[in-house]
């Protein structure tokens, strides 16, 4: 028993130290929709971050409430409910300093969507109607970090994607992929998504590089 109690010390220590850099956050753009967006990331070489990324969208309102922000009521219904994951990467310049250079990412995200559809001609006598479904998309941010202290910093960035267009409705929002682009100019694909991040992020395990610069 002693044995196993000696190993336990011995090991867990070094795997402690040995994490990668590790940091959480929030995007703080989605709230605006009625949606989570926690944020991750591992930085597992000094070029290549794991990211991932999960959240839920829960807003709903009456059919004559109007949102606060006004260009984005086309992309809210009566409910919409739903959740998502995603997991990618993240390219960054492999220089000490991070923080001076853009970031390229990209990511593969699962949503669940649930809604509750107002009728196009209220006057019509229709009912609502609720969709659901599932959708999988691809999409690639491209951004800055700005270091605000050595444990805190934010990304800025934009995310644009694709995911296979819903039937349903035109203009929509993916939680984890953004609002659908569809008659939007030269960016109106249709399937196309868009979305701002300012994400707010702090690294639980820090960089023992980074700790030992930060001392020096």
């Amino acid at each position: 028993m002693y044995r196993y109690y000696l190993l336990a010390w011995l090991v867990v220590p070094i795997f402690v130290l040995a994490q990668p850099k590790t940091d959480l956050g929030i995007n703080v753009t989605p709230l605006a929709v009625g949606t989570v967006d926690f944020q991750g990331g591992m930085k597992l070489n000094p070029s290549f971050w794991l990211q991932f990324s999960g959240g839920f969208r829960a807003q709903s309102k009456k059919s004559s409430d109007p949102l606060r922000t006004r260009f984005l009521e086309s992309y809210s219904q009566l409910k919409n409910y739903g959740a998502f994951l995603s997991i990618g990467g993240r390219l960054v310049n492999p220089l000490e300093d991070e923080y001076e250079y853009p970031f390229i990412g990209f990511h593969l995200t699962g949503v669940y969507y649930n809604e509750t559809l107002a009728p196009d001609d209220p006057s019509g006598g229709l009912p609502p109607r609720n969709v659901q479904g599932i959708k999988l998309g691809l999409s690639t941010t491209i951004g800055f970090s700005l270091r605000i202290n050595p444990r805190l910093y934010a990304d800025l960035a934009i995310q644009m994607g694709y995911s296979k267009p819903r039937n349903d409705l035109l203009a929509y929002y993916l939680p984890g992929m953004g609002y659908s682009t569809f008659g939007y100019g030269f960016i109106g694909v249709k399937g196309g998504h868009i979305q701002p991040i300012i994400a707010f992020k702090y690294t639980i395990v820090r960089d023992r590089r980074e700790v030992i610069r930060d001392k020096e």
